[in-house]
């Protein structure tokens, strides 16, 4: 019986890839909740917010991967979460989610609502390639246009939404614009912006008045859950902060590759079958990407009178290599035969180096390790090492396949792995996210006034040409620097000149790789122009809501004749005023209904000021006639007494009493758009450009050319009657 043939090795395979279970570190900072679903509804994220699960049913994710996901038939199905207070008090926030919404439905993919409707802090429906109703809201507000961020985005487009496939969505809160932003992101893409609340004031955080029940795939209303979800929803994170536009960018690609867990696997060798010269594989299973697996052939089978076993192959690997994969390398190392052996790539033979090679691209072991002409066996055990960076697919399956040649010089036969010969195998892979473009960034170095070196603290990416470096700030002048750019990486930041006089750390400002498309929103805004002031007076901003005057966080002493201010939204020259300090304050009342009449008014505040008794009306409430008359003491409205109590009052009604009198000043007012952009390159140059019709020639506008600090800007612009279309140029 001839000796046993045995092959051992050692098979490193190296990917640098993107990889969904390698998300990067910083996209698990401020990590609230993640719901992965992988097989139920638990908080991936350590805090603990386990889901209950109430009729949704697991399906395939996005990857074809079985109860990784979960279905949502639209009637009766949603998951609770325990969290009562999701994002109370957040003033940057972040939700996203993998999404497929069945074609002509639209509903809730994650929402925080009661009973009461109007007041949901969190409202996340959509519809196909449509915003349907995306907001957040301060409840403690009420449901006024100020408490809300995000119902001006209401059916705007949003192209990449199609229906009936998977997409990621993700949700961002920023405060870094003091107005508040909301910016709509559709597979790592930004669709839609809205910059401050729904009337263009400030939205500065999501605030809860009590605890309220957080659903995925629906809201809570009155009668139950409502606007349910259909199709399937995978992957909700939830997050504290404001992920950048890079760290979507990267979320997408971290998330929109397969799972490590697919791209490494091997054959099970016990249930391989020997016959005729040949061997027959069967289904592939999975193995750790990282570590080994030693696989113990125990088929002992002395195949008679076989002179050729050409094409006898003892190990098939199968490595998944995702779309976007960069580095990517096959290595294998310490492959021991003691006959001629052969390494296929997807079907082609990779030649060791060194090796002279016949036509059919195998290698052959002989003594020392050498690899040796195709004819060469003399034995005993070589080995052969070497690795390929050709020919290997992406976005698809690579087949590796270990073939030993069993035949030689009078061979009438093998028994194949006698006894307990084992065949190692070792995997090991490393990931690396591709090149997602984005910016360098530097920080400068200061000594004794002078900018002596810039340290990189991100090279960025995709770089095809040199970026410009500029230093600004810092109270000195004069200091130059250059960028040194290696396979697209910023590597290092030469200063030139060390300028002089730096008493601040100034900043380093690399130029982007590409400048992206701005993406521009627009809201009405009013310029007020108050004259005639005295100088020295003290004055207080008022606005009048409904029939009083109340007070604006704005209060100064004049120290000009002339005080101009921007106030959100169109407004009239008699909805504000600065009156003089100190200003009266107003009085409020409610009333008392029996049986639909008014029968009674308690003066919950007397105001101040009042020269006269005031005027009082009784309005709303369903009913009619109800009529009062107030009395005053020492300027303090004391008494409301019913003249006529009405009749027909099924609610309660609302008493206005008039606001006592106050000297005050009311201004000229001007309209004024304000232009709001994002994706910009801070410190760079932008031109606003006007045209009345689309096709004619864009003008500058007049003031419109801006450097931005911050990739968001607002524009305030001074407005005609006039009707058109506003863009930005990029000025290099």
């Amino acid at each position: 019986m001839k000796t046993a043939k045995a092959l051992f090795g050692i098979l490193t395979i190296t990917l640098a890839l993107p990889a969904q279970g390698q998300t990067p570190t910083s996209l698990t900072n401020g990590l609230l909740a993640y719901y992965p679903f992988n097989g139920n509804a638990n908080d991936a994220s350590g805090n603990g917010n386990d889901g209950m699960v109430s009729g949704a049913t697991l399906t395939n994710d996005r990857f074809g991967i079985a109860n990784s996901a979960y279905y949502f038939n639209g009637t009766n199905s949603w998951i609770t979460m325990p969290q009562t207070l999701l994002l109370d008090g957040a003033s940057n926030a972040t939700i996203s989610a993998w999404l497929v919404i069945k074609s002509g439905t639209s509903g809730e993919f994650l929402s925080t609502g009661d009973s009461r409707g109007g007041l949901d802090p969190i409202h996340l429906s959509v519809a196909p390639q449509n915003a349907n109703h995306l907001a957040l809201q301060n409840t403690t507000l009420g449901n006024v246009p100020n408490a809300f961020i995000g119902d001006n985005l209401a059916g705007q487009t949003l192209t990449n939404f199609t229906a009936d496939t998977w997409h990621q969505f993700v949700l961002v809160l920023s405060t870094k614009n003091p107005l508040g932003q909301l910016t709509v992101y559709v597979d790592g893409v930004a669709e839609a912006v809205q910059v401050g609340a729904d009337d263009g004031s400030a939205f500065t955080e999501i605030t809860y008045d009590r605890g309220m029940p957080v659903l995925i795939g629906g809201i809570t209303y009155s009668y139950g859950p409502g606007e349910l979800w259909t199709g399937d929803i995978d992957d909700i994170r939830i997050y504290n902060r404001d992920l950048s536009t890079d760290e979507v960018a990267q979320l997408y690609a971290s998330e929109s590759a397969p799972p490590i867990a697919n791209y490494f696997s091997t054959t099970d060798a016990n249930m391989w079958q020997i016959a005729g010269g040949g061997a027959t594989n069967v289904t592939p299973y999975e193995i750790s990407p990282i570590g080994s697996i030693s696989i113990k052939i125990t088929e002992d089978t002395y195949v008679a009178g076989v002179t050729d076993f050409t094409g006898f192959w003892l190990a098939d690997y199968v490595v998944y290599v995702p779309y976007g994969a960069i580095n990517v390398s096959l290595t294998y190392s310490n492959f021991y035969v003691d006959d001629r052996g052969l390494l296929l790539l997807n079907g082609n033979p990779i030649v060791a180096t060194g090796t002279t090679a016949p036509a059919d691209g195998e290698f052959v072991f002989s003594d020392g390790g050498s690899p040796q002409a195709y004819s060469s066996f003399v034995g005993p055990d070589g080995s052969v090492s070497g690795s390929v960076t050709s020919g290997i697919s992406t976005g698809g399956y690579n087949d590796l396949r270990v073939i030993i040649n069993n035949t030689g010089t009078g061979d009438a036969g093998s028994d194949i792995a006698g006894g307990d010969t084992y065949l190692t195998l070792w995997g090991a892979v490393s990931y690396e996210l591709p090149c997602l473009p984005h910016t360098a960034t530097a920080s400068a170095v200061v000594t004794n006034g002078f900018v002596i070196a810039a340290t990189i603290t991100d090279g960025g990416c995709g770089y095809t040409n040199t970026p410009t470096v500029r230093i600004i700030g810092g109270d000195g002048s004069g200091a130059q620097a250059v960028a040194v750019v290696s396979n697209g990486v910023v590597i290092a930041i030469e200063v030139l000149d060390a300028g002089s006089d730096y008493t601040n750390t100034p900043l380093v400002i690399i130029e982007p790789p590409f400048i992206p498309n701005p993406v521009l929103g627009i809201a009405p805004m009013s310029f007020l122009s108050f004259t005639n002031l005295a100088v020295g007076g003290a004055y207080q901003l008022q606005q009048a809501i409904a029939w009083y005057w109340t007070n604006q966080p704005l209060s100064f002493t004049a120290t000009n004749a002339i005080y101009t201010q921007m106030v959100a939204g169109v407004v009239g020259s008699g909805d504000f005023r600065l009156a003089i300090n100190p200003v009266p304050s107003q009085a409020f009342a409610t009333p008392e209904v029996v049986n639909g009449f008014v029968v009674g008014v308690t003066v919950t505040s007397g105001g101040t000021g009042y020269a006269t008794s005031p005027a009082v009306s009784i309005v709303g409430g369903g009913g009619t006639n109800a009529t009062a008359v107030s009395q005053i003491s020492g300027g303090v409205v004391t008494n409301i007494s019913i003249t006529d109590a009405g009749i027909g009052y099924t609610n309660t009604p609302t008493v206005e009493i008039a606001p006592p009198p106050a000297a005050a000043v009311f201004p000229t007012v001007m309209p004024v758009m304000r232009l709001d952009s994002t994706n910009l390159a801070p410190y760079d140059n932008y031109q606003v450009q006007f045209t009345p019709t689309i096709g004619e020639t864009w003008g500058n506008w007049n003031g419109g050319l801006f450097s931005p600090t911050d990739v968001t800007n607002s524009q305030y612009l001074f407005i005609t009657n006039g009707i058109g279309y506003f863009r930005l140029q990029y000025v290099p």
